[in-house]
């Protein structure tokens, strides 16, 4: 169903645009800390590695 009149296409488009930008910005604030978590698991798999494969 559409809306019968221009302000209510304007407040439609308003009220979608305010729904999705939080939703946008945590999706763009967790990708870094995601990537960063990552990185930290890997280094710690290889400090692992190098501590079972050091020679004492």
């Amino acid at each position: 169903m559409s809306p019968a009149n221009t302000a209510l296409v304007h407040a439609e488009a308003t009220c979608a645009d305010a729904v999705r930008a939080p939703a946008e910005h945590a999706v763009a604030r967790a990708a870094p800390r995601r990537a960063v978590g990552a990185e930290v698991i890997s280094i710690q798999q290889r400090v692992r590695a190098l501590r079972r494969h050091r020679i004492p």
